[in-house]
């Protein structure tokens, strides 16, 4: 039980060095970065057997569909139109601008009230005469409640048109704006100036300003119908401006004819006090004359506005809110995973334009190779090179002098030439611990080398390319030996040229270098 908590933390550990290479490119900045156990790093990594698992952020796939190629795989996905900028509801940037801008607040004149008195004023010398007088007065009373009461009526029709119209002006900008946002959402993604986080973005702001602030995912069959048929508002709101107009002009002769009835001389007697409303009064009239032709222009101009006004079909705004679903999940990036099986990995990305795509300066791009540090597995190579040789035991050179044997050294270290064979797995660095097998050639012969000479030993392997080894060990290799029963010293009596010697193996050690030559990559 002592040892469950070791165990854990030592699988814990094992788990996290075992995570993979994560390799980001950002495909709008040209730009990469690795992480690895959730850590930025800034050598890529990865031990041989592992995975690397590459992310291609910032990536446009509406525009381009990417290709990568590794040493040994290939792995395949097929899958900015507009400027940034956004709808300005400016009055100056619609069509109908000109129409409402030209339609004034109701405005009005003040009207002096006629001072006419009880019918005692003074003007009457009779009886005959003030009961005329008396009638004109009432007459007049009369035609003046009459005036300011249409007058009262025209004034709530002008605030009656100016709401129809307004309604109209916020319906069409509003429709103006789902059609164009429509229109910028199909075309922006194939923008190849826009970075595609921007694509993102601009697109929402557009489909919000189809769909309003309404969840996309929640909008149904029934909420996309009453919006493809809204055309009948802006049909009911012409209906209500032209029964306005209409009433406005009915009006606005009643109107005239109570201005015309006051103009009568036989209203003169009270002139002092009645021209000034006279005066009041045609004015009124004047200007209610220029709105109706205003109103009447616009009512023209508004016909032929409306005609031009594009309406979203129920297959569009179908498709739009499909598209509004995806851009909101799409993350505009590409993920896919390579397995490292070679000594040296490279992954290779390129963007292909989409076949339905045409579009001027879009071309394919071939990203610059991203390099991969491989560590691990095993690696054999083939080396040559030169070592320096000695046994444990000289070699000796023997001779008869005398009649006796003497011996005398050979030189302790030879130059042999040697072909390696390394085994050993690549480190993280430029340095790699292994072990060497080599058979090597005496040059010059001599020195005790009688035949080829074997080597095995540790080595240590320096570069990652063009590797150069360092090894050193036991070698093993043949020497003269006396036989016969013969040593040093003995008495030989016999010619010289008959002594016996014979080649044995013996244990020495050595020091060599070679260079890569074969197994490299």
């Amino acid at each position: 039980m002592r040892k469950l908590p070791f165990l854990i933390a030592f699988f814990a550990f094992q788990s996290l060095t075992a995570q993979d290479l994560h390799v980001h490119y950002n495909a709008y900045s040209d730009s990469v970065y690795y992480v690895q156990n959730g850590k930025s790093i800034d050598r890529p990594l990865v031990r041989k057997g592992q995975n690397v698992v590459l992310h291609i952020d910032n990536f446009n796939n509406y525009l381009y569909g990417v290709t990568i190629k590794t040493d040994k795989s290939r792995q395949s996905l097929m899958p900015k139109g507009l400027e940034s900028g956004s709808f300005s509801q400016d009055a100056t940037s619609n069509p109908l601008s000109l129409i409402f801008g030209a339609i004034s607040g109701s405005g009005g004149v003040n009207f002096p009230g006629l001072p006419l008195g009880d019918g005692n004023s003074g003007f009457a010398t009779d009886d005959k005469a003030e009961a005329e007088q008396q009638a004109l007065i009432k007459e007049l009373r009369q035609l003046e409640s009459t005036f300011r009461k249409t007058q009262d009526v025209l004034k709530v029709l002008d605030e009656d048109m100016s709401g129809v119209q307004k309604k109209l002006q916020t319906t069409v900008e509003s429709r103006q704006i789902q059609v164009l946002a429509s229109d910028a959402i199909s075309r922006i993604r194939y923008n190849p100036q826009l970075e595609p986080l921007q694509i993102k973005q601009l697109s929402l702001e557009y489909m919000a300003h189809v769909f309003g602030d309404a969840d996309p995912k929640k909008l149904g069959l029934s909420d996309l119908l009453q919006k493809s048929t809204a055309d009948g508002s802006l049909t009911e709101l012409k209906q209500e401006y032209d029964q306005t107009l209409d009433i406005y002009a009915d009006k606005l002769d009643m109107l005239k004819v109570s201005r015309i009835a006051l103009q009568d001389p036989k209203f003169n007697f009270a002139a002092d006090d009645l021209d000034p409303f006279r005066s009041a009064a045609g004015k009124f009239v004047s200007n209610a004359e220029k709105k109706l032709q205003t109103y009447q222009a616009n009512a023209v101009m508004l016909d032929t506005a409306l005609t031009n006004v594009k309406q979203l079909d129920l297959n569009t705004l179908m498709e739009l809110r499909t598209d509004y679903i995806v851009m909101m999940e799409h993350d505009f990036s590409h993920v896919s995973r390579h397995k490292v099986d070679g000594d040296k990995q490279e992954l290779r990305i390129t963007f292909t334009p989409v076949d339905s795509v045409n579009i001027t300066g879009v071309a394919t791009k071939q990203v610059a190779p991203i390099e991969l540090i491989v560590y691990g597995g095993l690696q054999v190579k083939g080396g040559l090179g030169l070592s320096f040789g000695g046994f444990f035991e000289r070699p000796l050179d023997y001779f008869v002098r005398d009649s006796f044997i003497y011996s005398s050294n050979k030189d302790a270290f030879t130059p042999i030439l040697t072909s390696f064979v390394h085994l050993y797995s690549q480190g993280r660095g430029a340095a790699s611990l292994g072990g060497s097998f080599g058979v090597g050639i005496p040059i010059g012969g001599g020195n005790g080398f009688e035949s080829l000479t074997f080597f095995l030993g540790p080595s240590l392997v320096v570069g990652r390319n063009q590797e150069v080894t360092i090894s050193t060990g036991l070698m093993g290799g043949k020497v003269m030996q006396l036989s016969g029963g013969y040593a040093v010293g003995d008495r030989f009596e016999a010619d010289a040229g008959l002594l016996q010697t014979d080649s044995v193996y013996k244990l020495g050690y050595f020091l060599g270098v070679s260079f890569n030559l074969i197994g490299g990559r």
